[in-house]
């Protein structure tokens, strides 16, 4: 995956958001290539150095925080879900058109970790506080790409979870998380274990990569990039989790 650096940042430091990046191409050229756990920390370690450098400069003012969160709504006919990740400090949720195109690239990655029964078509913008600022259809509808349904199970979920990249010196950072309901995956994770490795998961490495290269999303309560773990929490209904032995 050489190259990576090609996704840092140009910016105009005038006005917050005006990053002009090459994510889509970087999209094109890496979409079916399983990356590693070390090179996706390794892009998000890069973006978010050229983020805080494009909008903060040298200095981390210690009263920021996100300025909100792009969600994405997704399901099928029996049910819907919705997730969300905090934007970067510095990111505008009014752009429309960048919230747009960051939802939909998050969307072609996450399709891959969820079922072909479920349907990702819907992008939430909100403010800081939570409170819902407006919603569309995304520009192109995502069918799940899991087609063996080894395990269907409303209630199955996967958590990807990060912490906070700040600057150099700064202890003060937070966690960052997205939460998904696949409705179907193939293998269960070993019994005992209440997590999956990403190292195992094609679909959730693709989606983590996805978080990891956007300048956009995928940030802490402050607003700092952050990196991916590389185990994701798993749950699922408790009495069929009891059962199974988790």
């Amino acid at each position: 995956m050489a190259g990576l650096c090609s996704i840092c940042l140009t910016a105009r430091k005038e006005t917050k958001v005006t990053f002009i990046t090459t994510e889509e191409d970087w999209y094109e050229e890496y979409v079916g290539a399983i990356p590693t756990l070390t090179e996706i920390n390794t892009a998000a370690a890069e973006v978010a150095e050229s983020v805080r450098l494009a909008v903060l400069g040298t200095e981390n003012p210690l009263d920021q925080i996100s300025p909100g969160y792009l969600g994405l709504g997704y399901g099928n006919i029996a049910q819907q879900h919705k997730t969300r990740v905090r934007l970067t400090f510095g990111t505008d949720p009014n752009l429309v058109s960048v919230m747009a195109a960051e939802a939909d690239l998050w969307a072609t990655a996450m399709s891959r970790a969820i079922s072909n029964e479920e349907v990702i078509d819907t992008f939430y913008v909100y403010d800081s506080d939570g409170e819902l600022l407006y919603s569309s259809l995304l520009p192109n509808a995502h069918q799940g790409q899991i087609t063996a349904h080894g395990f269907p199970a409303n209630s199955i979920s996967f958590t990807l979870t990060g912490r906070g990249l700040g600057g150099v010196g700064l202890n003060r950072s937070g966690e960052a998380l997205t939460r998904m309901f696949p409705f179907s995956i193939s293998s269960l994770p070993p019994r005992g274990t209440k997590f999956a490795l990403l190292s195992s998961e094609p679909g959730l490495l693709l989606t983590a990569q996805a978080l990891a290269v956007s300048p956009y999303i995928w940030a802490d309560f402050n607003g700092y990039k952050a990196g991916i773990r590389g185990r994701a929490p798993f749950q699922m209904n408790s009495s069929t989790q009891n059962r199974e032995g988790f």
